[in-house]
């Protein structure tokens, strides 16, 4: 029960660090009632409000971690979030129910067409396979696991993630620039990372894939049938994607 709290408070600080440090993008609905349009701006100001109260509680360091260019988005998440506070981690909770509250009673206003609208354009996936159904899923699978289970899959995000700093702590600043090149996709950055790789950096990079496939396969082998057939469903949601 321990290690499942962890897991829960961790998903809730990935979402609001997901606030904190990105960008908020406009909604892309149109034809918005005045109503609507206030309620809209009403909500995005309590956000930026919650956000500004919750900055004002980081310290020094953890606004360093926020304002550090060398770092993408999930590399700032991830540190910060190893600095945090329970008295932080309270306020995280406490914004995340508002933004949920504030984003349910502006949906419970549109029409079906603004709804459909919606979801075709802040939803790439659609109504079905949208972010929110995607994370509950995942925390349905991490429910049913054993404590042994959850724990050595917190391990092994560990030693994966040591692994992956250890790595990038050796690439040069041209090599962090096609990490961060937006204009390419995930697949893309990696093969044109590859292609300026030391003999030294391939080895590690070899290493630390064979690493995160051995720890997947000793972690899979603890899985009941059940369980194997619940990820697989996982997998072939993503899939889909």
């Amino acid at each position: 029960m321990k290690i499942l709290n962890i897991i829960t408070i961790t998903s809730i600080c990935i979402l609001m660090l997901n606030t904190v440090i990105a960008q908020k993008k406009k909604l892309k609905v149109d034809n918005l009632t005045e109503q609507q349009e206030i309620l809209l701006k009403n909500n995005r100001q309590k956000s930026k409000a919650d956000m500004k109260e919750f900055k004002k509680t980081l310290n020094k360091e953890q606004l360093a971690i926020l304002n550090n260019k060398a770092l993408d988005k999930r590399e700032k998440r991830q540190t910060l979030r190893k600095t945090l506070s329970p008295e932080q981690k309270a306020v995280f909770k406490a914004n995340l129910e508002n933004n949920i509250k504030n984003k349910k009673a502006f949906k419970s206003t549109l029409s079906e067409e603004q709804k459909k609208q919606f979801y075709q354009n802040n939803r790439p996936l659609g109504n079905k396979h949208h972010k929110g159904v995607k994370h509950k899923n995942k925390m349905l699978f991490l429910k049913n696991l054993t404590d042994s289970q959850k724990q050595l899959l917190k391990t092994n995000r560990e030693k994966m993630m040591a692994n992956k700093e250890k790595f990038k702590s050796s690439l040069t600043d041209n090599q962090k620039t096609i990490l961060k090149d937006e204009k390419l996709n995930r697949k893309e950055r990696i093969e044109k990372l590859k292609t300026t790789l030391t003999d030294k950096q391939r080895a590690s990079f070899e290493a630390n894939r064979k690493a995160i496939k051995a720890n997947r396969k000793i972690f899979r082998q603890t899985l009941t049938e059940s369980q194997k057939k619940q990820l697989a469903e996982l997998k072939a949601k993503k899939n889909k994607q």
